[in-house]
């Protein structure tokens, strides 16, 4: 896929080009320091400033430990966020002549990421589901909006974000994104039988792993069953009366498998979902997984580094 980008881009007659954009916000820090190097740029004092304000968010312990931070440090930093929000909005016209208007407004979304995750960090743990949903949703409508009109995007993440119903009791970013886009979106599902994948261990970091057969009686294993290795469902086709419709209705678990996995035990990587929560189901039978990236001989991860191999 990346090497098709880069063959569509390099061709001239493509005026507009494909891009990578990220939307999630977990990890304050990359944006943090994005803020202090561009007040660096256009207001060395103000940077300062935003050192001091954004320390316990500008590196992997600190962001670790922050949600074990006191009620006042934290009331403080969220406090000193919006101060440093106020000052860039006041002084934009003086930062943009020192700089550009697209560096202001990547500076400025930058703070609002950093705004967004210390808002997560402070919900407390059944809180920041939906409190990171919600921030994805706005990240993904201010690129659409920062692109321009007719602008598309294609949106990779976890089948519980891009569900567009309601997940327990959080609102999923597809849910929030529905609101707002409509039918204009369409919402894929992804379903494996057995295979192989990459995740993070506990202790171990990112790591191969190779599942069984789908749980019996799981969506999985009833697409399994079917017999075709690779298919996609239209749900938008499906029967609105009869056996077929009140088995799409009745809830089914899915394997639920996200950045972290355990091998034991392996059933409780199921969840009950929604099929409605998605307009079409893609079903692969055998997965294989991602090859490891050989360039980098380390990468943090919000649970620490981990060792990779070398070059």
């Amino acid at each position: 896929m990346i090497r098709w980008m880069r063959t569509y881009n390099q061709d001239p007659s493509h005026k507009k080009k494909v891009k990578f954009f990220g939307f999630d916000m977990q990890v304050a820090r990359v944006a943090a320091v994005n803020v202090e190097v561009y007040l660096q740029k256009v207001d060395p004092d103000e940077a300062k400033v935003a050192t001091a304000i954004l320390a316990p968010l500008s590196d992997a312990v600190g962001e670790r430990e922050y949600t074990n931070k006191s009620e006042e440090v934290r009331h403080k930093t969220a406090e000193g966020i919006k101060s440093l929000l106020a000052q860039l909005e006041n002084l934009r016209n003086v930062y943009v002549e020192s700089s550009s208007l697209e560096e202001w407004r990547l500076a400025r979304h930058s703070l609002e990421i950093v705004r967004q995750a210390e808002a997560m960090h402070s919900t407390g743990p059944t809180g920041q589901f939906s409190a990171r949903d919600r921030s994805m949703a706005e990240n993904v409508k201010w690129i659409l909006e920062s692109e321009g009109p007719g602008s598309k995007i294609m949106l990779w993440a976890h089948n519980g974000h891009v569900s567009t119903l309601p997940i327990g009791v959080g609102e999923p970013m597809g849910m929030s994104l529905r609101k707002s886009y409509g039918k204009e979106m369409v919402v894929c599902g992804f379903s494996f039988d057995h295979g192989s994948f990459q995740a993070i261990q506990q202790g171990r970091g990112l790591r191969e792993f190779t599942v069984g057969p789908a749980i019996p009686g799981s969506l999985d294993s009833t697409l399994a069953a079917i017999g075709i290795p690779v298919f996609a469902i239209d749900l938008g086709r499906a029967p609105f009366t009869g056996a077929v419709a009140d088995w799409l209705n009745a809830p089914h678990l899915m394997r639920s498998v996200g950045a972290l996995y355990s091998e034991t035990p392996p059933d409780a990587f199921f969840a009950p979902m929604n099929l409605h929560s998605f307009d079409v189901i893609f079903f692969v039978s055998r997965t294989t997984a991602a090859h490891e990236n050989p360039k980098y001989s380390e990468i943090e991860f919000r649970g620490g580094p981990r060792a990779e191999r070398s070059p």
